[in-house]
């Protein structure tokens, strides 16, 4: 935690390289798991977002072009991408669960809803070992499209062991799936 974080604050850093570059997507989450601020960038491309309750302020850029975002919320949202798998740390998760949840989508520039459901357990065998898992369906609750399964851990805090997401259309509709490979603590 630097100096100027709030009290309990987590830092999620991802790393990732694709044909646009190397990249780098980083949340600031308060101790409650939800979003204070984002920042991202990857070649030309850079997000700059900061979360409240009632708003989500910043700015899209590529290159010289700058695109700012001044969305209002009705409620809190959720973090997405490697952050939620944080936040799903910490659900009160069991075989029975089905909850929903917000995320802001920085590209449209909206709130998405989406469902979670606990369907089943499952043992998943990675490199970094074998995980007795809650598997978790993930669906869009609006017309924008996109899901995901999660696998994470029966045992709290939920680690996330390995996710297959399928791309809305306006993310070019593939796939990106990941698998834990190491556990290490800094």
């Amino acid at each position: 935690s630097k100096a100027d974080e709030p009290e309990g604050a987590w830092r999620v850093a991802t790393t990732m390289s694709s044909a646009m570059g190397e990249g780098k997507d980083e949340f600031l989450l308060a101790s409650d798991l939800t979003p204070i601020s984002r920042s991202a960038s990857q070649g030309p491309a850079t997000i700059t977002l900061e979360y409240a309750d009632d708003a989500v302020t910043g700015k899209l850029a590529m290159g010289p072009q700058e695109m700012p975002v001044n969305a209002g919320l009705d409620a809190p949202v959720w973090p997405n991408d490697e952050a939620l798998n944080v936040a799903f740390m910490g659900l009160p998760l069991a075989d029975d669960t089905v909850v929903s949840y917000r995320t802001f989508d920085f590209q449209t520039q909206k709130v998405r809803v989406w469902s979670l459901k606990v369907d089943g357990r499952e043992t998943v065998e990675t490199e970094a070992g074998s995980f007795e898992t809650f598997k978790l369906a993930i669906e869009a609750m609006d017309d924008m499209g996109g899901g995901q399964t999660n696998w994470v851990t029966v045992d709290a805090p939920h680690l996330t062991v390995k996710v297959d997401a399928t791309l809305p259309p306006q993310a070019g509709g593939g796939a990106i799936n990941t698998v834990l490979t190491s556990i290490s603590a800094e």
